[in-house]
């Protein structure tokens, strides 16, 4: 009997380490501090454990300004697929997936059907570069999907398909991204993009259909051969956008409730805004150029829509001034076959390098003229509105 418990002695270490490897948060004991022949036996008993301490190896802390609970992330390698780098990020608890400079993806088509974020990793100049195709799936009664991109360039070669779809019943966000495809939305689902950038798609730069709500804050949406947004049976907010170079319309809208503020429609194949029947669209402080059908057609509704510039009394605004090469905040004043905008004289110039010694409070037109003081509208400055 004493043999055999010297027998198993040995053993030991084996399962000490296999109970450490349960309880590990990701700091692992470096492999040089154990002996040759302990290694040896791990690799031959403890296969799946090793693949386990490997995985939480790329685990990587940092400290929230807060001074709360140290956030996990999980490093991304290449040559992997998707899906199986965020079951290991998920596995090792961490919070996010870091994308290295060198990228992730091979061209094909991914599922995520857990939530996560992905990221690129804190320090890089570029954002990081995700070549495949990305879809989001509900995995039955569990909690809803939610994948939440940041500074992550999508890009895929077969510009056939859309390029992210997210699933029905599931919900994206994209930060500061670009999308070099379309974007379809499913039945139920939900998005949210801000300072994103998608362009050069075959097809509608946004299309969805039965969908629960999206929303669009200063984000791009250009060079696309179709519609730039193609929306049916939804709602939406399209805030601050710009919108041209459509094949077809800049946006159209179908039943569903649609609110569109100062946003910039421009360079459309067909109409700039084409309601169908049943559409309610409220409009604010938009601007429609160059649209070779005409800013707006089709049956649906729209709340305060103004033709042109589409401004009004008392909107908030930027004008371009030449001399000092920057933008100036300024305020409409009356709107007409022409825009009137009134800007502070603090902002102003009198002579070249010398500012105007005019109580800030008494506001001039932008190009009135010094000589007479008539109010003498400027169309250049009317030209380079943008709208806060």
């Amino acid at each position: 009997m004493l043999k055999m418990l010297r027998k198993l002695k040995p053993l030991d270490p084996l399962l000490d380490a296999a109970k450490d490897e349960e309880e590990c948060e990701g700091e692992i004991e470096p492999a040089t501090s154990r002996t040759p022949a302990l290694r040896k036996r791990r690799s031959a008993v403890c296969k799946p454990a090793r693949k386990t301490l490997n995985a939480r190896r790329r685990v990587a802390r940092f400290v929230t300004k807060d001074g709360g609970e140290p956030e996990r992330r999980h490093v991304a390698v290449a040559g992997r697929p998707l899906a199986r780098q965020v079951d290991d990020a998920l596995k090792c608890k961490a919070d996010r997936l870091l994308l290295t400079s060198s990228g992730l993806g091979n061209g094909e088509k991914e599922v995520v059907s857990k939530s996560i974020t992905i990221e690129a990793t804190p320090g890089l100049p570029l954002p990081a570069i995700l070549n495949c195709g990305l879809a989001t799936r509900q995995p039955g009664r569990g909690p809803q999907t939610v994948l939440t991109l940041r500074r992550v360039r999508l890009q895929r070669p077969d510009q056939s398909q859309p390029l992210l779809e997210v699933g029905a019943g599931t919900a994206c966000e994209l930060y500061d991204c670009f999308v070099e495809g379309g974007i379809k939305l499913c039945e139920g689902a939900r998005a949210k993009l801000i300072r994103t950038q998608i362009q050069g798609f075959g097809g509608a730069g946004i299309s969805g259909r039965a969908f629960n709500c999206l929303s669009l804050l200063a984000c791009t949406i250009s060079d696309c051969a179709d519609d730039g947004l193609l929306l049916r049976h939804g709602k939406a907010d399209v805030v601050d956008c710009t919108i041209n170079n459509s094949g077809q319309s800049g946006l159209v809208f179908g039943p569903g409730q649609w609110q569109l503020m100062g946003s910039t429609v421009s360079g459309s194949g067909q109409y700039g805004l084409w309601a169908e029947a049943d559409a309610m669209v409220s409009c604010r402080d938009n601007v429609f150029a160059d649209n070779a059908l005409g800013d707006t057609g089709g049956r649906g509704v729209l709340k305060g829509w103004r033709a042109g510039f589409g401004l009004l009394p008392d909107s908030q605004c930027r004008v371009w001034c030449e001399q000092r090469a920057k933008w100036l905040p300024g305020r409409v004043v009356a709107v007409t076959d022409q825009v009137a905008v009134a800007v502070a004289k603090r902002f102003r110039k009198a002579k070249l390098g010398e500012e105007s010694k005019v109580p800030p409070s008494e506001p001039t037109r932008e190009g009135q003229s010094e000589q007479t003081g008539t109010a003498v509208p400027d169309p250049a400055c009317e030209r380079s509105l943008l709208f806060l």
